[in-house]
């Protein structure tokens, strides 16, 4: 399981999220009634007791990831949608060829 939540966390950070549609995707995709997190919180249950206290934070951790995720794709997804000069950008190159061109842009 702790190879699964690693691979997990490496997913949720490496992810390109294009629209405010992708983001609702990986939301629902993790989130969801029949997302991830419900199926890591039920094999949880069967987790043996000594393994709980190693297992328990990193399954909170990888929570933690997709909520804070999606908070900050779906504010820099909103704030484009209100500014037609914003541009979202997803890697310091972007980043920095928007900045010197001077581009309202979120990163």
């Amino acid at each position: 399981m702790r190879e699964e939540l690693d691979e997990l966390l490496n997913d949720i950070a490496g992810r390109v999220l294009n629209s405010t549609e992708e983001v609702e995707a990986f939301r629902v995709e993790f989130l969801g009634r029949q997302g991830k997190m419900k199926d890591l919180m039920s094999q949880f249950r069967d987790v043996a007791p000594e393994d709980k206290r190693e297992l328990g934070p990193l399954l909170n951790k990888v929570k933690g990831a997709v909520e804070e995720r999606v908070a900050i794709e779906q504010a820099a997804w909103n704030l484009a949608g209100k500014d037609s000069r914003c541009v979202v950008v997803d890697t310091w190159t972007e980043l920095d060829w928007s900045m010197k061109n001077n581009e309202v842009t979120v990163w």
